[in-house]
């Protein structure tokens, strides 16, 4: 695997359900210098429940802070249908370098129409796209034959996976890029060709995902399994509610209650603060063991 990370940037709102650009400032002061991009109003951002006019506001406030890092802006554009392909993308062409692009919600489309979908989205794109494939939240899974067909789209320039299929042949076979979307499959993905991670526990440790991936690239098997099993406590937090209501409240409890705040159909029970407190515990133990200090930030090794 490469060293190439980009997180899945949360959107943090104050008690008032605005977003609170103060909060998101802090947070984006973390990424930097540690990732390779951000990926701004997608599922971890919440991006559903963003009216038109907050999504493109977002979209231009994270391209503006970074525009003197050396940091990419991922747009993610969701929609039932073209049409609302077509709006997404109108909203922010001036302020991304690529978009990250779903199935579309609900529908359940078969594979033809899939193909047909995603070649109408290319055809419509001025940027590289990444195709995000979640079949848990599109509700439909895009086959091999219908994967290859789609890769030879032209505009296309990396899939966002997952899925628990196999798909080493296709890797093989393309050069468009492959990210695991799952933070606990990247020790997992490291040896089998992918090319990083779309990660959203690097919300609170970019640093530290960052010397995962180091260490997956330099087949340092032994480190990296040691940065893997510090985390293991957040990849089981991150796992007890939906996203991203357990990520926005481990960022409570580091960076300031307005990370907690998550807009309808969220909630943060009590019940998923119990279990999420406890593995955040967990966390620091493992830290304080391996003798590194802070947000997994180790002095020896300075990630």
């Amino acid at each position: 695997m490469r060293t190439v990370l980009y997180t899945a940037l949360v959107t943090p709102f104050d008690s008032y359900g605005k977003i609170d650009y103060n909060s998101l400032d802090l947070l984006l002061s973390m990424q930097m210098n540690a990732i390779a991009g951000l990926v701004v109003a997608g599922s971890t951002g919440e991006g559903l429940s963003l009216s038109d006019a907050e999504y493109s506001e977002v979209v231009q406030y994270v391209y503006n802070y970074t525009r003197s890092k050396d940091v990419k802006i991922v747009a993610t554009i969701t929609a039932g249908n073209i049409r609302g392909i077509y709006h997404k993308i109108d909203l922010i062409r001036s302020c991304c370098d690529y978009y990250l692009v779903t199935a579309p919600y609900y529908s359940i489309p078969d594979q033809h129409s899939l193909l047909h979908f995603f070649t109408e989205v290319d055809k419509y794109t001025d940027k590289p796209w990444i195709l995000y494939d979640h079949p848990k939240r599109t509700g439909v899974s895009i086959t091999m034959s219908c994967m290859q067909r789609i890769l030879n789209l032209q505009n296309i320039f990396a899939v966002k996976d997952c899925t628990s299929l196999s798909r080493e042949s296709i890797r093989k076979n393309t050069k468009v890029l492959w990210f695991t979307g799952d933070d606990e499959k990247i020790i997992d993905n490291a040896f089998t060709g992918y090319d990083g991670c779309i990660s959203v526990i690097s919300n609170l440790v970019p640093k530290y995902v960052g010397k995962l991936l180091y260490y997956t690239s330099c087949h340092d098997i032994t480190n990296a399994m040691g940065v893997h099993n510090n985390l293991l406590p957040l990849y089981r937090a991150l796992s007890v509610a939906p996203n991203p209501v357990a990520i926005k409240y481990i960022l409570s409890k580091n960076m300031g209650a307005n990370f907690e705040y998550v807009r309808s159909p969220y909630v943060v029970d009590v019940y998923y603060k119990d279990r999420i407190d406890w593995e955040i515990q967990c966390f620091y133990r493992n830290l304080q063991d391996n003798k590194v200090n802070g947000f997994g930030i180790s002095k020896e090794h300075n990630i």
